[in-house]
């Protein structure tokens, strides 16, 4: 079924591959359904319709595309809920990327507020954010 593309939400477009070029996802309308959906846009969908909107996300006119590094940071408090994150997880990985991090002790973060495995996580996707920009400069 060919849907039509009436709209893209503002500022609801996040490239979701390294490439920022071949899939995003969005939050649009088409003119046969009711409502705003969430809509993922692949290159590699055969739908005439995706090819329109992913085409249309490339031209701005859903705003500016939020960075792939972006996607993954707002897919991270979602990933330490479903997935129960744990300290030893998060400290594993900013280790990997930054052996001379200076890490808190899991003690420190039962008992000291400032610190949060969210303010882990968040330090662990700037880490790979600039892994990310240094593979492609």
């Amino acid at each position: 079924m060919l849907l039509t593309l009436q709209y893209i939400q503002q500022g609801s477009v996040f490239w979701t591959d390294e490439t920022e070029a071949n899939a995003a996802d969005c939050i649009l309308k088409f003119v046969e359904i009711d409502e705003e959906i969430p809509f993922s846009a692949l290159d590699s969908d055969t739908e005439e319709h995706t090819a329109v909107v992913l085409t249309a996300i490339q031209n701005g006119e859903g705003g500016p595309v939020k960075s792939y590094a972006e996607y993954l940071a707002s897919q991270l408090p979602t990933e330490i809920e479903t997935n129960n994150i744990t300290f030893a997880d998060l400290s594993t990985q900013i280790l990997a990327l930054n052996p001379a991090a200076n890490l808190p002790t899991e003690a420190d973060i039962n008992q000291d507020g400032n610190t949060t495995l969210e303010e882990m996580q968040q330090y662990l996707t700037l880490l790979k954010q600039q892994a990310l920009e240094a593979k492609f400069t």
